[in-house]
């Protein structure tokens, strides 16, 4: 009573396990939406398991698919901020999408790495599968610490194949995408509670090459001068 009227309740009648509604705080006009992953408060995305988390990837994917047939969105950014440290305004396990009229630079920069036949993160993926910085994966995915971070732990999951968008419900893909991802959340929890998590599906029409990048925020590790003037980024090895 306290949220706006859902725009996807799961299940649809009884105890729900997962709920979307509209920001009443929307950061665009367009179309802002919060996720909210679970009833039960003070619980985290990684402490609900891979069985959960691989409905919250469901309801994602879907709400990604509504949104862009239903606003003529150019992108819509879904992502998930934990902790205050990370940008969260309140406490209760959520993800939110954000529908934007125009392509922001840096997914059109994602994009253009994106082509099918000369794919950067393609070639990646190969390497990072067995590199130094790999840090877990399976038949599907790669979660690896990427060359040159943003931010200090950082972690890459990006799918082995050639795949633009999430995988769909009750496929294999997507209980081993939530496996991994829920595998590294727990691993970036045990260091910090605080992190952002954001995925990368790719809008209709375009090559993007479908992946989810981890953030992990730490008090201490803030962007400086250096950084906000220039984009380098300076973390701890």
């Amino acid at each position: 009573s306290e949220t706006p009227p859902a725009v996807l309740r799961h299940p649809p009648v009884g105890d729900w396990m997962i709920r979307a509604f509209p920001n009443l705080y929307p950061a665009l006009p367009h179309a802002h939406e919060v996720l909210v992953e679970t009833p039960l408060h003070g619980s985290s995305l990684a402490a609900l398991g891979p069985e959960h988390l691989e409905l919250v990837l469901w309801a994602l994917d879907g709400r990604l698919r509504t949104l862009y047939r239903t606003t003529q969105a150019a992108w819509v950014q879904a992502f998930k901020n934990q902790g205050a440290a990370a940008g969260a305004s309140f406490g209760h396990a959520h993800s939110q999408l954000v529908a934007t009229p125009f392509v922001p630079a840096e997914i059109a920069v994602k994009s253009a790495h994106s082509h099918a036949e000369s794919c950067r993160y393609c070639a990646i993926c190969t390497t990072e599968a067995v590199g130094p910085r790999s840090v877990a994966a399976n038949r599907s995915f790669v979660a690896f610490c990427p060359v040159a971070p943003s931010w200090e732990g950082e972690v890459w999951l990006l799918a082995r194949r050639h795949v633009r968008h999430l995988p769909r419900a009750r496929s294999a893909a997507l209980s081993e995408l939530a496996a991994l991802l829920n595998r590294v959340l727990r691993a970036v929890e045990a260091v910090t509670p605080a992190y952002n998590m954001m995925l990368f599906a790719a809008a209709p029409g375009m090559d993007l090459h479908f992946h989810v990048e981890i953030a992990p925020r730490r008090e201490q590790a803030l962007k400086a001068g250096l950084e906000l003037a220039t984009g380098i980024s300076v973390v701890r090895q």
